[in-house]
């Protein structure tokens, strides 16, 4: 992870000297854990129109088509990371039953200096999820039989940090 010393995680117009923003900017997000069992459900994205605007991912075509990727979305603004949490869960998967719990925060610094920060949040269910037309796949997947290469950049890593490996 690059930092830069002296400067601190502080954004907005203020005159404090110590603020700036990545040059490669900084995403907030809530992605969901959803597990049957030991499977998770991992999807790929379908329809990326859709992913542009309804979940906030403009250049989702270029790095995450074809690959696996968590239910997942950027914040709107002012919005909470456990209210993004439900929105996923409602609006991206049709699940309006399940509540998502708060597992963990996540924060990554990719090469170029852009920095993700991620809440993660889990689920438990009993049964499939029904494919939404975003999604080209939608699975219930043990990772540990998904290639490390095959995930959309990040997704791997939030699995392996919550899982511990």
């Amino acid at each position: 992870m690059s930092t830069v010393k002296g400067r601190f995680a502080i954004f907005g117009t203020g005159q404090d000297h110590r603020s700036h923003t990545p040059e490669h900017g900084v995403c907030l997000s809530s992605f969901l854990v959803i597990k049957k069992g030991e499977d998770v459900l991992l999807g790929k994205v379908g329809d990326a129109e859709v992913w542009k605007e309804k979940w906030c991912l403009p250049w989702i075509e270029e790095r995450w088509k074809g690959k696996w990727v968590l239910p997942a979305s950027h914040l709107l603004m002012g919005e909470h990371p456990n209210e993004a949490a439900k929105r996923i869960m409602r609006d991206m998967l049709g699940e309006s039953t399940l509540t998502p719990t708060f597992l963990k925060v996540l924060s990554f610094m990719g090469e170029n200096g852009h920095w993700d920060v991620c809440f993660a949040y889990g689920a438990d269910i009993d049964h499939d999820i029904p494919k939404p037309s975003w999604f080209s796949e939608l699975s219930f997947l043990n990772v540990k039989d998904v290639e490390s290469s095959s995930f959309g950049r990040g997704h791997d890593e939030i699995l392996k940090d919550l899982n511990g490996s």
